[in-house]
């Protein structure tokens, strides 16, 4: 998925392009969005349901299909960019999901996570087991679920848009990861995002979110605004201190120039190992993060 690294990888990659965002919200939301954390959890039990999601397999289109029909039922303006990425060295058919929810209008505020999942359980304790695709409910199903309801509820007053980005899982080191995010962040177009926010990791039991260190960096104001909103609403999981820095998929367009941070808990002891199911998730964690991020969205 992504490498976690404290200072040295900043010098080593390198953060072209940083903006800085100024927008923060700053009134009462119109109504207050009402996120369901029970069907956040049935959208991450449907996910976990169609087995691995990653690329080149029936879970992979059944995925695709499903997330497609959710996304159309919320709204009309969905769309779908495909490309074609790489999987140790071949080429894979990878397709990211778009919708545009809240008015019409120029360089939406977005919010992603990533849908597909990782094809190698390459932590996983049981070296015989390290060649098996594994599950993803919080590495990749948990972002998708709390994206969705979010979708669902939220009422902005500025144009929001759901990416839902493929083939993040792909890689053996940052050369093969971000694949979807890489691919959108370089077809951006005129209509640029004015931020993004993105999910990862965020279902896991004992859900613990702190300041991502890229995120800092990238989009203080925006980080800010999430943690303020946090203890307004009394969240017990967003963690007001700094954490590790992590590349993930907010990196590419952070690169592009878009401000942009994560929310993510990586401290995962199933992180891309087969015990990352549904048993290691709680309804719970996704409504706390839910309803701060619809919050959010419905105030700026």
């Amino acid at each position: 998925m992504r490498s976690p690294c404290k200072g040295s990888c900043l010098a080593r990659f390198g953060l072209p392009g940083l903006a800085v965002v100024t927008a923060v919200w700053s009134q009462p939301a119109l109504s207050a969005p009402t996120f369901s954390a029970a069907r956040a959890w049935q959208d991450l039990l449907a996910q976990c349901a169609l087995g691995p999601r990653e690329p080149g397999t029936g879970g992979h289109t059944a995925g695709r299909r499903f997330l497609t029909r959710a996304l159309e039922q919320i709204t009309p303006r969905v769309s779908s960019q495909r490309f074609v990425g790489s999987l140790d060295g071949r080429p894979v058919s990878l397709t990211n999901l778009i919708a545009d929810v809240g008015p019409p209008g120029p360089h939406p505020a977005v919010l992603c996570a990533h849908w597909d999942t990782r094809p190698w359980a390459d932590q996983d304790p049981d070296p015989a087991k390290r060649a098996v695709p594994i599950l993803g409910a919080d590495d990749g199903a948990s972002g998708v679920a709390v994206a969705l309801e979010v979708a669902r509820v939220v009422r902005p007053r500025i144009p929001v848009r759901i990416v839902l980005f493929d083939g993040e899982d792909l890689g053996h080191d940052l050369n093969g990861f971000f694949q979807g995010s890489r691919y959108y962040a370089a077809h951006l177009g005129p209509d640029r995002p004015r931020w993004a926010i993105l999910l990862d990791m965020v279902g896991q039991r004992n859900l613990v979110i702190h300041r991502e260190q890229l995120s800092e960096q990238s989009a203080p104001t925006l980080l800010a605004g999430i943690f303020a909103l946090a203890r307004q609403l009394q969240s017990p999981v967003f963690v007001d201190q700094p954490s590790q820095t992590i590349y993930d998929d907010h990196y590419p367009l952070i690169q592009a120039g878009i401000p942009a941070i994560d929310l993510i808990d990586f401290d995962y002891p199933a992180w891309h190992t087969t015990f990352d199911t549904p048993a290691q998730c709680s309804a719970a964690s996704l409504g706390e993060v839910g309803r701060v991020v619809a919050d959010y969205l419905d105030r700026v």
